[in-house]
């Protein structure tokens, strides 16, 4: 059975999009079409034709609709040591803070939940963070929810 034949949920999407990214080596980036409700993930390393674009379903449920997996990784991948955190691992950790503020479980949780690979003594560096900056992403959601909460209550 192939993950494009059924829908999924929002944690399977982040799931699969988290293996794609440890088998390419390097993190995804997105594009979002909201007036096709897709969005589409491409390989970031440079010329790789790797990708997939999935359709945004009601009810939190995804549907991959086309999925390229061939990866060509033949091109030089420029500062490879500035390397963004993966889009998956900080959209789980998105709602991982607004539903528990718990930050020392935090990576731990996302790891476990996604399947990320960190038994084995090495940890891709897209997924590692330090406690400060979970601290900081975490004051920084509250502080974005508190706000928003308090402008559209007020009258």
């Amino acid at each position: 059975m192939q993950i494009q034949d059924h829908e999924l949920t929002y944690i399977e999407l982040l799931k699969y999009g988290v293996q794609q990214e440890i088998q390419a080596g390097c993190s995804y980036s997105y594009k979002t079409r909201k007036e096709r409700n897709q969005i589409q993930f491409n390989c970031k390393w440079p010329n790789c034709p790797c990708r997939f674009l999935v359709d945004t379903l009601p009810d939190d449920k995804y549907h991959i609709r086309k999925c390229i997996n061939t990866h060509n990784h033949s091109a030089p991948f420029p500062n490879k040591s500035q390397q963004i955190t993966s889009y998956f691992y900080r959209s789980y950790l998105t709602r991982y803070f607004e539903s528990n503020q718990d930050r020392v479980y935090a990576q731990l949780r996302c790891f476990k939940d996604l399947n990320i690979p960190f038994d084995s003594g090495i940890i891709p560096e897209m997924f590692q963070q330090s406690t400060d900056a979970l601290k900081k992403f975490s004051k920084r959601l509250h502080a974005i929810n508190t706000r928003f909460s308090t402008l559209f209550t007020q009258h």
